[in-house]
């Protein structure tokens, strides 16, 4: 999480706040709005699409309890006096995400594959399978949060991300 002071070092030197271990990482393209174009002289076919916006997001499994990591997804959290989350807290309903946008640089363990850096990421507890967020607390299994950073818009350039090997990445 940035801000960084070499984007292209490696992930523990690159200047920002490390966010603990990951597992499954994914880029997400969501809510692609498309609006289609028929052509009643045609039946009603279907003959070109309208391009809406489209919202990126990348998505990783946290694994265990780092402090970082649950400082930056939730709003309410509290590590210092030995609680993690309380709700409700400080920031209430109808607060602005945008507020608590960070920089997320994503550097893979291969130098070989692309890194992922977004410019306003703008964080988000992760919903499961069936649309809610969880936390499985049972015994037998690890602990792990499934969170997000939805790509916000830059307000220097308007740009959202940038996917590429982190040596040929420019500074945010």
């Amino acid at each position: 999480m940035g801000p960084f002071t070499d984007i292209t070092a490696a992930a523990a030197s690159n200047g920002g706040t490390l966010l603990g271990l990951a597992q499954n990482v994914t880029l997400r393209w969501a809510d692609i709005s498309m609006a289609p174009l028929t052509a009643w002289e045609f039946g009603g076919e279907v003959v070109d699409d309208v391009r809406g916006g489209v919202g990126v997001m990348i998505v990783w499994r946290i694994r265990g309890a780092d402090a970082d990591a649950i400082t930056a997804v939730f709003p309410n959290t509290f590590t210092s006096s030995g609680e993690w989350l309380r709700e409700p807290g400080p920031v209430r309903a109808g607060a602005w995400a945008s507020d608590e946008a960070v920089q997320v640089l994503f550097t893979p363990d291969d130098p070989t594959h692309p890194g992922l850096l977004l410019y306003e990421a703008l964080p988000r507890v992760a919903a499961e399978r069936g649309g809610e967020a969880a936390l499985d607390m049972s015994a037998a299994s690890e602990v792990t949060w499934l969170v997000s950073f939805v790509a916000a818009r830059r307000p220097s350039d308007g740009r959202r991300l940038e996917w590429a090997p982190t040596s040929e990445m420019t500074a945010p």
